[in-house]
């Protein structure tokens, strides 16, 4: 959990990162939270997004696969 003040009357721009274990998220390019999940990682998959207490909407998704040299 991380406190984090967003706007309610604007769109934002949500970013995740994911390097091996470490996630780090920013809202509006301000890093906000970064974790290093050493027990329940998921490593591949799918991406979920959901609102916690407010209503929430979601626009322009996109995601971006970057692999290390040599992969």
């Amino acid at each position: 959990t991380t406190k984090c003040e967003i706007p309610t009357d604007a769109w934002v721009t949500l970013s995740v990162t994911l390097q091996e274990n470490v996630l780090e998220i920013f809202i509006n390019g301000r890093s906000i939270v970064r974790h290093a999940d050493d027990t329940r990682a998921l490593l591949s998959g799918t991406v979920g997004l959901r609102q916690f207490q407010k209503e929430a909407k979601y626009r322009k998704l996109w995601i971006k696969l970057e692999t290390k040299p040599g992969n």
